[in-house]
């Protein structure tokens, strides 16, 4: 599961990273502003879902998608298509 900055220091409120490897196979790419995320491009390596930690909706390539009752969003993907998500 993907857990967007979960301990960003008070000093980082504004940054990017790219090429950053998560569980599950994906590559992410990220910013965020004033100490919260902005945008996320996700690539899928291998074609699984895709689990996010949110306790509020995103859009993933255009389509609002709604965390379940665990605050996880989750979304089919894949295998080398990249998921633009805008918080």
């Amino acid at each position: 599961m993907i857990e967007f900055l979960p301990a960003l220091p008070a000093k980082w409120s504004y940054g990017r990273l790219k090429g950053i490897i998560a569980r599950g196979g994906f590559e992410i790419n990220m910013c965020w502003e004033n100490g919260k995320m902005k945008m996320a491009a996700i690539i899928s390596r291998a074609g699984n879902k895709c689990k996010i930690y949110s306790a509020n909706s995103m859009v993933v390539n255009n389509e609002v998608i709604f965390p379940n009752e665990n605050n996880i969003v989750e979304f089919e993907t894949a295998k080398n298509k990249v998921y633009t998500i805008i918080f």
